[in-house]
């Protein structure tokens, strides 16, 4: 083993040498996330079901190849492996998860390749920054029970940022955050650092939206790899970065994992004229550039409306005025009952998050693993049970797609209906009414 590991380091030695003599530097990041597709409702002691068929499709297309076949994983991919496909594929496929794992502990700086989450996919700046915090520990917590080691770098859902946000991760041991290069007011380095709220700095990776955005909607731009490094070649930047959602390898273009691995294969690169980009060595490079901005506040890559996909505020994905007020219906309801569950928890103890937190993760197979359908008694107070209620109607699947009757729009109706039973007074204190 010991073997390998000085291989690996001496080839990344030549590489980085190489870069600083006219190399351009590539940079893949790839997005996995399944929602939680069968959830534990508590009050009614029952599961929700939202089309859980099409992990196991997007197993075989996407993960299964990239993740799980092949001695190892491609070699310099920077992904999130979030937490309810953790869940999903260690209760789906256990002996196939337990590889992922093992290669993933192979890697050389798996540290900075794998990416930490919020454990949930909510939109994190439309919490408040308390409720922000709890899903990050609880992230971080349930990625090193996982996985066993500590994330360096964070994938934030859908890249949604304030300049608050960014100081719950440094709170919580965060290195880097990878984001959209338009969320950022300069990009003149990559990474670059952003100042927060609290006078301190983080570094932010971005990826460029242009080549981003090309890559995952135009299949020409992926039909071929060599010509997709040629054309990277011709750009006059020193360092490309580009990201996308890991469904887009397979799933949502047919193939094109091939398309990925072959990126990855030793030597492609290098033909090309690239190297890979090393996060950990740039980070930690004593001659990198310093650069320093900020962020957009509340800005993300799948909606340039200050979040309006996920308050009802704007037509992202539907236009029309029915999906809009039955997102503003949720949106406004759960926040309203965030707040009145907070201020309840509160009331009652005020060191009640890390308790939650020991509570969530303790409960977590019940919530989320498929396996574990038989009914178990309700053991945590009802407003703990509500406030899980909450968070979980706040994935942004929840209301990401399509009209009123999108399926996943069913996960955040259900929540407010099992938070309405377990506290039954809490609507009379909600001014919103429910969408027609």
């Amino acid at each position: 083993m010991s073997s390998e590991k000085e291989t690996s380091s001496t080839l990344s030695e030549s590489l980085w040498s190489a870069e600083r003599e006219g190399y351009k530097q590539l940079l893949v990041t790839a997005h996995a996330y399944q929602p939680q597709r069968e959830t534990f409702c508590p009050a009614s002691k029952d599961r929700l079901s939202v089309v859980p068929q099409v992990n196991e499709v997007i197993y075989e297309q996407v993960y299964k190849p990239l993740l799980v076949e092949g001695e190892t994983l491609p070699r310099d991919l920077v992904f999130s492996f979030y937490p309810g496909l953790r869940d999903w594929m260690r209760s789906s496929h256990p002996d196939e998860y337990g590889r992922v794992v093992e290669k993933i502990n192979a890697l050389p700086n798996k540290e900075y390749q794998v990416l930490g989450d919020p454990y949930l996919h909510d939109i994190l700046p439309l919490l408040p920054i308390e409720d922000q915090d709890l899903l990050v520990k609880i992230g971080k917590k349930a990625f090193e029970d996982d996985l066993g080691f500590e994330p360096k770098g964070f994938w934030a859902p859908e890249t949604a940022i304030s300049a608050e946000t960014l100081d719950v991760l440094l709170d919580n041991g965060y290195e880097f955050v990878v984001l959209r290069d338009s969320q950022l007011k300069e990009t003149d380095s990559n990474p670059i650092k952003v100042r927060t709220p609290s006078s301190r700095e983080i570094n932010v990776i971005h990826f460029n939206s242009g080549l981003s955005g090309s890559l995952s909607f135009d299949s020409e731009v992926s039909a071929n790899a060599d010509d997709f490094l040629n054309r990277l070649s011709g750009i006059n930047l020193n360092t490309v970065s580009i990201a996308s959602d890991m469904e887009l390898y397979g799933h949502h273009k047919p193939d094109r994992d091939k398309f990925l691995l072959y990126l990855e294969k030793e030597g492609i690169l290098e033909r090309h004229g690239f190297v890979p980009f090393d996060v950990k060595r740039v980070l930690e490079a004593d001659d990198r550039e310093e650069g320093v901005t900020e962020v957009w506040d509340r800005s993300s890559w799948s909606c340039e409306h200050g979040l309006g996909r996920w308050t009802g505020e704007c037509g992202c994905d539907n236009p029309s005025h029915e999906a809009s007020s039955d997102k503003r219906y949720f949106f406004q309801t759960l926040t309203k009952f965030g707040l009145q569950i907070n201020s309840k928890l509160d009331q009652v103890d005020s060191d009640w998050r890390e308790r939650f937190t020991e509570f969530f993760l303790s409960e977590r197979e019940l919530m989320f693993d498929s396996a574990k359908k038989e009914n178990r008694p309700i053991v945590a107070d009802n407003l703990y049970w509500a406030k899980y209620c909450e968070l979980v109607g706040r994935v942004s699947c929840g209301w990401f797609f399509g009209g009123k009757n999108s399926p996943e729009r069913e996960i955040p109706r259900r929540m407010i209906l099992e938070i309405d039973k377990l506290i039954p007074d809490i609507n009379e204190q909600t001014v919103f009414d429910q969408a027609a």
